[in-house]
């Protein structure tokens, strides 16, 4: 059990990283389940997450849109927005498509004051569009951006309809390094607000990795985590929580617990 010291501990980070005080009893649960050396990297953990919930997407969005439009060449005379979507026709709305509308109204203002025109496009684009694209930008964009496949998949679907790589540029709010590896060999460009690194992997707070790595494991098997989303879906290691916690994020702060029902919700 968490003792009062531990407990001043744990106000404390979701003070300072502005985590969901509605979290806080799941989360207790959480750390009352684990031995001490997963106490430990829990916190180490926790100290370094990266939160973004819904009510500051309208700033970030803002935010967001200043940054794309920066990074366009002069010679790009209009921004199309449309969201990151893999598979076609979606069956739901996915968060590229919150953050798109979200983004709007700032984007076309600030296109506009770069001496540059507006427009949306979601799952097609048009012949009339796509008679212009030589001279426009395309941004896509989403909140969070975990592997990088799902973006990938959207880059490839704008650069086989016929658009320039040049003309392309990846948003979001946070984005995490692999993505952006992966992305850099299609030639778009990336613009993240936010860059996240692995979180056991890549941490410079953490010295010994490969024993953090083992710590997580034994969380996770006593946890009955399945083996595709253990350290994350694709092995992200993420420490994020947007508006819904991404299954990239180590799942032991989303998956459902032997007391509690997920920390963060999915």
């Amino acid at each position: 059990m968490l003792d009062v010291e531990a407990l001043e501990r744990l106000a404390k980070i979701f003070k300072e990283r502005g985590l969901p005080m509605d979290a806080v009893d799941d989360m207790v649960a959480l750390f009352n389940y684990q031995d001490s050396p997963g106490q430990e990297l829990l916190f180490e953990l926790l100290s370094n997450f990266e939160v973004c919930e819904f009510d500051q997407y309208k700033v970030k969005g803002r935010a967001l849109a200043q940054a794309m439009v920066d990074a366009q060449p002069p010679e790009f005379s209009k921004v199309i927005l449309m969201p990151v979507l893999d598979k076609l026709p979606a069956s739901k709305s996915k968060s590229g498509d919150a953050v798109a509308w979200v983004m709007s109204r700032s984007l076309k203002s600030v296109a506009a004051a770069s001496g540059r025109a507006f427009d949306m496009a979601s799952q097609t684009i048009s012949a009339e569009i796509m008679a212009c694209a030589s001279g426009t930008s395309f941004f896509l964009v989403d909140d969070y951006i975990g592997s990088g496949k799902t973006a990938h998949f959207a880059v490839s679907r704008l650069l086989d309809q016929g658009v320039a790589a040049e003309n392309i540029t990846v948003g979001a709010f946070v984005g995490m390094g692999a993505a952006e590896e992966l992305l850099a060999p299609t030639g778009v460009r990336t613009v993240f607000l936010s860059k996240l690194l692995k979180g056991i992997s890549d941490a410079p707070g953490i010295v010994d990795k490969k024993s953090a790595l083992n710590v997580m494991g034994h969380m996770e098997r006593r946890m009955k985590i399945r083996s595709r989303y253990r350290l994350g879906y694709e092995r992200s290691e993420a420490l994020a929580l947007m508006c819904f916690c991404p299954n990239n994020t180590f799942p032991v702060f989303w998956w459902k617990g032997p007391t509690w029902t997920g920390v963060f919700e999915r």
